[in-house]
């Protein structure tokens, strides 16, 4: 009987196993709630951080005057070094850029709509890094259609938020408070608020904000 099911799998492998399941006949669909994402260091400098799903057409970066190329979900450097899969590091001069996987809700966990069938099953069972069916009665629980939504719509959000996301050094718009309007920079932050310098009067002011109440000005 189709339906959705939740499969547990080795954290910082959902990836892995989404691309593998979807190549199954029996597997209508497979959602995992995390992100695949580059990262390039300069040093302990954190340069670049990128999503690279859905990144099929080819994009040149340039850090630091060393020059990158993002194509079909990886990252190569213009000799052919190429990396693609979490975990993998690739040096450039005194860059270094690797592929990590963000998870925005269930880590080692992953959804699958599916058939299921003892096929399934046992194909389940062979594969090292995929730890079996979450159950209910010594059966794979059915996961209804609504919850599905719910977790997607709380994904979602997770991934707006990370987008929004400010760091130390960034010129900001305060959009809520007693100071929405202002725009500044992040002098620092701790937990969820953030010290921000506003000019008054030609005077770098810092003012305590919550970082809900930021964005990056562009």
């Amino acid at each position: 009987m189709k339906g959705w099911y939740v499969l547990k799998v080795k954290s910082g492998e959902e990836f892995r196993a989404k691309e593998l399941l979807e190549k199954r006949e029996d597997v209508e669909k497979v959602l995992a709630l995390c992100e695949k994402r580059l990262v390039v260091y300069s040093g302990r400098k954190l340069k670049l951080s990128l999503s690279l799903e859905g990144k099929k057409k080819e994009t040149d970066i340039r850090i630091d005057g060393i020059g990158l190329k993002v194509r079909d979900g990886g990252i190569e450097d213009f000799s052919g070094n190429r990396i693609e899969n979490p975990g993998e590091v690739l040096t450039a001069g005194k860059l270094k850029a690797g592929i990590v996987m963000e998870n925005k809700l269930m880590s080692g966990y992953i959804l699958i709509k599916a058939y299921m069938n003892d096929d399934l099953l046992f194909f389940v069972e062979k594969i090292p890094y995929l730890y079996g069916f979450l159950r209910k009665e010594d059966k794979p629980a059915r996961i209804e259609e609504q919850e599905i939504k719910r977790l997607l719509e709380k994904a979602k959000h997770l991934i707006t938020l990370e987008e929004k996301k400010v760091k130390e050094g960034d010129w900001v718009k305060i959009e809520g408070g007693s100071f929405a309007g202002m725009q500044g920079r992040v002098a620092r932050i701790e937990g969820d608020k953030a010290t921000i310098l506003i000019d008054l009067a030609g005077t770098p002011v810092p003012v305590p904000v919550r970082l809900s109440y930021l964005s990056k000005d562009t």
